[in-house]
């Protein structure tokens, strides 16, 4: 059965992003960006052949398509130095996790004066466009509810919110679509059950936990890192490495064993070590740049990822699905920035550290 919901979900999902005609992607365009329609279809066809002679052989996928991506994506660049945003929509969601609090300079401040703001992530199906994977900048100084933010995008949740929505820079060449929302001050976030949703878009996504981190893993993100070889698995970021490529929504997974974890909500911070099954030595790793160039016999070898104490969920010789980003540290250290973890199966941390909750927590 859970099969069954994949397969349906995927063929309503690519029968949505198949019979979305392109010349009303044109229009729609034009529309939001306040253009002429002729003027559209002819930049369009300029970065259409200009597309055909920049992408590489052997990347596979619809031309046109990656060309309506590019194009809004230049229009996105050209509006934004006129702080414009797109209109607020109210999004179907499922949540991947959230980075915890970050200090950011308040643009909106003639002085020094930070902000904190939450990157959360999950899969976006808004309509009348693919879904994808999606950024949501959830910001305390427009109203957001923070701590709300931390509940509600646990992952695996189904919600719905209201942000604005653009497609992210720097993945015009992906079949993936790749989203940043960002929240106003009229953004609310709410979870949802798809079975007792009157929302088509929700209807469409699967109800239990299993099916869903199916439907992640299957459609959006596809390949598990292996540690043998993690070099190749590193997240797109901006130029010279500097962020945003949609601000970390190029999110990365790892499936493995927990062999370590760590964490303090009084400093609200969290750490695992995983191994995966690439790995048949432990010790081979001391010395690669997955360990930290200072760390001594006593360090536990395995891919470092920092995450909010509460993804912290499972005891060590669990067996989970992490997601985040993957990056080199100031030091040379290859490691993972969390935003969730999902049991396959997780044994539970409790008092005793002891209970066993199964699979799929």
């Amino acid at each position: 059965m859970c099969g069954q919901l994949v397969i349906v979900y995927t063929q309503m999902l690519t029968a949505t992003m198949a019979t979305t005609d392109k010349s009303d992607k044109l229009q729609e365009l034009a529309s939001d960006f306040d253009k002429s329609l002729p003027d559209v279809r002819k930049e369009y066809q300029e970065l259409l052949t200009e597309t055909k002679q920049q992408v590489a052989d052997d990347v596979q996928g619809d031309f046109k398509d990656m060309t309506i991506k590019r194009l809004r994506a230049k229009y996105i660049r050209e509006n934004r130095s006129g702080g414009r945003r797109s209109g607020v929509k109210e999004l179907p969601i499922v949540a991947l996790g959230h980075a915890g609090p970050q200090l950011w300079n308040d643009n909106d401040k003639d002085n020094d004066e930070k902000k904190t703001v939450i990157k959360a992530y999950g899969i976006v199906n808004p309509p009348n466009n693919p879904a994808g994977l999606c950024s949501f900048i959830c910001d305390e100084s427009e109203g957001v509810d923070l701590g709300n933010v931390r509940e509600k995008f646990d992952p695996l949740n189904t919600l719905k919110g209201l942000f604005t929505l653009d497609e992210a820079d720097g993945f015009e060449d992906t079949v993936i679509s790749y989203y940043v929302a960002n929240s106003t001050g009229e953004t609310t976030i709410k979870e949802v059950d798809p079975e007792e949703s009157d929302d088509p878009e929700i209807q469409k996504l699967p109800t239990d936990r299993r099916s869903k981190r199916d439907m992640i893993n299957d459609n959006f993100i596809q390949e598990s890192i292996n540690l043998d070889s993690i070099e190749e698995y590193m997240s797109r970021t901006g130029p010279n490495n500097e962020y945003p490529a949609g601000f970390g929504v190029d999110i990365k997974r790892i499936e493995g064993q927990v062999v370590d974890k760590y964490r303090d909500f009084d400093s609200d911070m969290g750490v695992y070590t995983i191994l995966d099954d690439t790995v048949i030595d432990p010790d081979d790793l001391m010395g690669t740049k997955l360990m930290r160039e200072d760390a001594d016999e006593n360090a536990t070898p395995g891919l470092t990822v920092y995450l909010p104490p509460e993804q912290v969920k499972f005891r060590e010789d669990s067996r989970i699905v992490v997601y985040g980003t993957v990056s080199t540290s100031n030091d040379g250290q290859v490691l993972m920035r969390g935003v969730g973890s999902v049991g396959i199966v997780g044994l539970a941390i409790d008092d005793d550290d002891t209970q066993d909750t199964g699979e799929d927590i």
